[in-house]
Order: C-alpha cells, then sequence, then structure tokens
C-alpha cells in the first residue's frame, strides 16, 4: 500500500484529514499555467545533478509544436512550479543524505 493509498483511507473516514491530503485551495486563475506545468514536466530531462530546470526554450518549443499561446502569467506560474519543485526535491534529497550515516572507514594498526 502506497502512503497516498493509506492516507486517502485516512481522508475517507475522517473529513478533517482530507485537507491535508489534497493541500490548500489552487489559486484563481492558475489553472492553465498548471496544466502546463505538468505538461512540461512530463517532458523533463535527468541530470547527474537531479532534475533539469525547464527552461524558456522548452516553453516555446512547446507553443510551436502544440500551437498553443502561453501569456506571461502562464509562464511565470510554469517557473513558480518548477522552482518550487526543484527546491523540495533537492530539500529531500539532502535531508536523506545527512540521514545517511557514512560507512566506516578501515582500521590501519601500525
Amino acid at each position: 500500500m502506497t502512503l497516498r493509498e493509506h492516507l486517502s483511507g485516512i481522508a475517507a473516514s475522517v473529513p478533517a484529514a482530507a485537507q491535508e491530503l489534497f493541500g490548500p485551495p489552487q489559486p484563481p486563475y492558475t489553472e492553465v499555467g498548471w496544466e502546463l506545468f505538468w505538461r512540461l514536466h512530463a517532458t523533463r530531462g535527468v541530470t547527474e545533478m537531479g532534475l533539469a530546470p525547464i527552461t524558456y526554450a522548452e516553453m516555446v518549443a512547446y507553443e510551436r509544436l502544440t500551437r498553443t499561446r502561453m501569456t506571461p502569467f502562464d509562464v511565470l506560474c510554469v517557473r513558480e512550479a518548477d522552482d518550487a519543485l526543484l527546491c523540495e526535491t533537492r530539500d529531500r534529497i539532502t535531508s536523506a543524505q545527512s540521514a545517511t550515516p557514512a560507512p566506516p572507514s578501515p582500521l590501519r594498526e601500525s
């Protein structure tokens, strides 16, 4: 059972827990930017350092290939969501690495 499935079960029996599971409501007028973020996120690259950021060049390519028009506000929404995701990912990796003990070094007897 995944964590989300577990939390969904709790939310079904405890209505107050649903807010914790689903988070705060989405700010007004951000629906298009949020949808664009997830579409661009699905095509992002991964490097040795982790997730690659969504670039302006990728947004322009998406516009051309899908014949959609991104407003400046949509671009801002995508950039803000991407920055937040990259920051959260970086924080989780850092905390996981600091929680992992270093392997013992071999002791040499002289």
